[in-house]
């Protein structure tokens, strides 16, 4: 299991028990779930990866040219 997975059962464990105190309170259980939210969005940048390319580069040859020769 990696870090990213350890960190968000921690945050679901939090989350049960904070929804024992939901009924009395959901406002502060909103508020810390955007706490939380807040945390996690700049650490999920990194793990983003780049989009694949279209098209492998060795492919580009041998397509046909975009527009005729005139």
């Amino acid at each position: 299991m990696n870090m990213l997975n350890v960190f968000l059962i921690n945050i679901n464990i939090i989350l049960i028990i904070n929804m024992a105190n939901a009924q009395k309170s959901p406002i502060v259980l909103q508020q810390f779930i955007n706490h939380v939210l807040k945390k996690i969005k700049p650490q999920q940048k990194p793990l983003l990866k780049p989009p694949p390319p279209l098209l492998p580069p060795l492919l580009l040859p041998l397509l046909p040219p975009l527009s005729p020769p005139f």
